[in-house]
């Protein structure tokens, strides 16, 4: 027997899930990213799960690709991995809340259990699964379709973070995250405050940036995105971010030969989006891809040795890699 904590008992799951052989998987509650999480393959004929389905608690769609293999009990609150030749008894579900990539991504989860090998407890454990398969039910067609009802109410919570919107959701949004580094000369700002759109939109809530003609065509146009200013070196996070939205192509203009790209800052909302809260946990996990990734996102722009700018979408960044907490 062996003792998992953590990113180990992510790896452990992973490890045993995703290996050949018998499996026999119950664990209540499966997030929109279970699969990947779990590296495993929901068409293998040797793998019977059950999980908890009612109140949208189990992602439907996930749910669904096991076909009849797939079974329900409401009462479930287990979370546990059989095979053939080992087992995990734990308490994390197929979710990124429960097997977040790092430690810093677990949202305030502490997550542990235990490896066993010894032929008696897997003896043991396998007849236990199969008296809760033989009292759980099948999962119909309605059964699907009143999780997904349930698993959509989630997405309106109040006061829910901004990680913990159905990925669906997040990726439909034009929301981003967006790096910069380097700044504006104070003589470039003078000039900057000096243009129409500046003195037409108002200084408090206008943000702007230089740039070439070229990496101007780049930028995130008609999107909110999640602002961080970062080091020339690219390894620090420098102050809080706020949200930004940037003002279309038409409203260049030129400074000193570069041309100027206009952001307003914004409340913490976005449309499309039910209202959110970006709090601690979604700060962190964030910063976590940002840091993980080196800051180097979809759009790369390089302005040489004075900064540097990049983007991408919000879901794309996090791989949408979490659900709704405890899931």
């Amino acid at each position: 027997m062996k003792f998992l904590e953590g990113s180990r008992l992510s790896i452990e799951m992973k490890r045993l899930a995703s290996s050949t052989g018998r499996k026999k998987i119950a664990i209540a509650y499966w997030g929109s990213n279970a699969l990947k999480l779990l590296a495993i393959d929901p068409r293998r004929p040797e793998v019977q799960i059950v999980c908890c389905l009612k109140g949208g608690k189990s992602a439907p769609e996930v749910i669904s690709q096991f076909g009849k293999r797939a079974l329900q009990n409401d009462l479930l609150h287990a979370k546990i991995i059989w095979s053939e030749g080992a087992a995990i008894v734990g308490s994390a579900n197929a979710s990124s809340n429960g097997l977040p990539d790092e430690e810093n991504l677990a949202g305030g989860l502490i997550e542990a259990g235990v490896l066993v090998t010894d032929a008696v407890t897997l003896t043991d454990i396998e007849a236990w699964f199969d008296r809760v398969a033989k009292k759980a039910r099948s999962i119909s067609r309605d059964d699907l379709e009143a999780a997904k009802l349930d698993r959509a109410k989630y997405r309106y919570r109040r006061n829910q973070e901004l990680i913990e919107i159905s990925p669906a959701l997040l990726t439909e949004s034009k929301l981003g995250v967006f790096v910069w580094a380097g700044r504006i000369s104070d003589s470039e700002d003078r000039s900057i405050r000096k243009l129409p759109t500046a003195r037409q939109l108002g200084l408090k809530r206008l943000r702007w940036y230089l740039d070439s003609a070229k990496n101007a065509r780049n930028y995130p146009y008609e999107h909110r995105v999640l602002t961080y200013e970062v080091s020339l070196d690219r390894k620090l996070i420098i102050g809080k971010p706020e949200l930004q939205y940037f003002l279309t192509r038409d409203d260049h203009h030129r400074v000193d030969g570069a041309t100027v790209i206009y952001a307003l800052q914004e409340p913490m909302s976005a449309p499309g989006l039910p209202p959110f809260k970006f709090g601690r946990k979604s700060d962190r996990a964030i910063r976590a891809s940002l840091l993980r990734r080196g800051f180097k996102l979809e759009q790369q722009l390089n302005s040489g040795t004075s900064g540097f700018v990049a983007w991408e979408p919000l879901a794309a960044l996090l791989d949408v890699e979490h659900s709704r907490p405890n899931t």
